[in-house]
Order: structure tokens, then sequence, then C-alpha cells
């Protein structure tokens, strides 16, 4: 074959396979033209997510779940029950929430969240036994998540009056002084509301009393006590308002954290214990696991973490 036909020959080829090229690309965005153009062309959709503590979501976390989603999150944090409903009712952009287990029962009964029935058999299929959502009226309505249980420090075991208190903040309550009674409040008392993230032996060195979480106190190695009548198991959870603006996002946003590897890992937060009966790629703390609730004497705390004392919540 001569050089001229040589080279007639290797552009036919080259032809052949440019229009083999533009025919698969064509064809790809022809038959799946919402796969390409939707990501690109459709507005972010900027959503609210409604929380005790912003500190206890990662930043990692909220990145993955905005990417993911193709939205945008912003974080409204309260820290009392009025709060929180407020919000629930004049927000009608809080596409999820994380809220304490307690809340859930009023708020179903209010109208103010949506049933999750279409999640019911991962979320029994997800998490441990122990931490099933409350059945309402045969539905549920809540996806359990974080869990704790409150501990106590006193720094000062001969001060019988202390004076300066520190005490967990995410949730207020606002009759603090009736729920505590033998924390001898008085009118002089200095109490500090932290976060939970805000709470270790540096913060509350200066105090004669403090209040941690028992994954905090163990992971930093704290000694701590278990009071038999104020140490209890405080469970959050995640809901759906009613009036969310995108109910398919917000399913999705759940489904996430049920299912997805990469959003459990970046969701860990060592200070809380979990609900999942596994989490690959982490090894979780004795005290971050659910079976470690089994491993404690459940007469020592108070375990009704979904009843909801409305005078110790409300005005």
């Amino acid at each position: 074959m001569s050089t001229f036909n040589q080279n007639k020959f290797k552009e036919g080829i080259l032809w052949c396979l440019f229009f083999l090229a533009t025919f698969f690309v064509g064809y790809y965005h022809g038959s799946s033209p919402e796969t390409q153009l939707s990501y690109h062309y459709i507005p972010v959709k900027t959503i609210d997510l409604l929380t005790f503590d912003a500190q206890s979501l990662s930043r990692g976390f909220i990145d993955y779940i905005e990417k993911e989603t193709h939205s945008k999150i912003n974080i409204v944090q309260k820290n009392n029950y009025e709060l929180y409903r407020t919000e629930l009712i004049i927000n009608k952009n809080i596409a999820i929430a994380l809220v304490p287990e307690n809340f859930v029962q009023p708020f179903q009964k209010d109208n103010r969240i949506k049933n999750l029935e279409l999640l019911k058999t991962e979320i029994e299929k997800q998490n441990h036994f122990d931490f099933m959502p409350q059945v309402l009226d045969g539905k549920i309505y809540s996806l359990p998540i974080l869990w704790f249980i409150n501990v106590f420090k006193n720094l000062n075991p001969k001060n019988t009056k202390p004076k300066t208190f520190e005490i967990i903040g995410d949730v207020q309550l606002i009759n603090i002084k009736k729920f505590h009674p033998k924390w001898n409040f008085n009118e002089k008392a200095k109490i500090i509301f932290r976060q939970i993230s805000e709470l270790s032996d540096q913060n509350t060195s200066s105090s004669d009393f403090a209040e941690m979480t028992l994954q905090q106190a163990e992971i930093n190695q704290i000694n701590y006590q278990l009071d038999p009548d104020w140490s209890t198991l405080k469970v959050y959870s995640f809901v759906i308002p009613n009036n969310t603006p995108d109910k398919e996002l917000s399913f999705r946003f759940l489904q996430m954290i049920l299912n997805d590897p990469k959003a459990k890992r970046l969701f860990y937060n060592p200070n809380y214990g979990f609900t999942w009966k596994s989490l690959n790629g982490i090894d979780f703390n004795i005290f971050n696991s659910p079976e470690s609730l089994r491993n404690i004497n459940l007469n020592n705390f108070n375990p009704s973490y979904t009843s909801f004392n409305e005078k110790l919540w409300k005005n």
C-alpha cells in the first residue's frame, strides 16, 4: 500500500472514531438530559436545619449533604421548647429538625411534624432496637440518632452550697430551679449554660459544680457521678416539619443518615452515643455504641426520655 493510501486509510479510521464518539455523546445527552442538565441549571435549594447546637453538626457533614442534594443548608439554633415550637410555626423554610425525643409527642399532637412511615423499615434495619421511635397514633414521627446520659463532676466535694454551676445548655429547661432543687440553687447562684461541645476539664475548672455527658467524661477520663435523681437518658431525633419547603429533600436527608456510610462517618461526634447498630470505618468507643446502655445499671438513672413535663419546659 502506498504512503498516500495509508494516510487516507488512517484519516478514514479517525473520522469514523470521531463520528462514533459524537454519536454516543449526543445519544447520552438526548436519552438522559435530566442527568446532564438538572444539576447545572436547576437553582440550588436553600433550606434551614433547626438544631439545639450548631457545633454538633460538623462542617464536613453539612458540606457533604449540600453536595449530594444540590442544596444550601442554613443552621438555625434554638435552645428551649417554646423557641423550637415557635420556629416550626413561623419559619416555612425548615426542611429538617434535630429535637429532643420528648418534644416529639407534643409536636405530633400539635400537628407540627410529618409521620415517617415511609422510612419505618429502614429505621428498623439500621437502628438498634433500644432506640426505636415512639409510636404515636399508630405511626412513627422521629428518627432517634443521638443519645447521652448526663453525669456530674463535683469539683469541690466539701462545698455543700456551690455558687457556680456549669449546666448543659443545649436545650434549656425554663424552670430549671424546680428541676434541680437538691443543687441548692439560690438567688445568688451563678448558672452558666454551655453547649456540650464546650464542656471540658479546662472550661469547668473554676466552677463548684459541672454537668457533662457520660461520653465526654469517659473519653476525657474525668471523674464523675451518676446521680440517682438527676442523671437521665437523653435522646435527640430528626423530624420533618409539616411545612417543609421540600418534602423529597427532607426524606432524602434522613435516608442518607440511615444508609450512606460517608454521611454517617461525617455525622459521628464522640461527645454523644449513637443509635445505629454499626458504623463501618469507625470503632465506637464503648460508651458511644448503643449496646453500652445495657452495661450501665439502669437503676442509676431515669430512662424516661420520651416524657414531656409541660411545667418544666413552658412558662
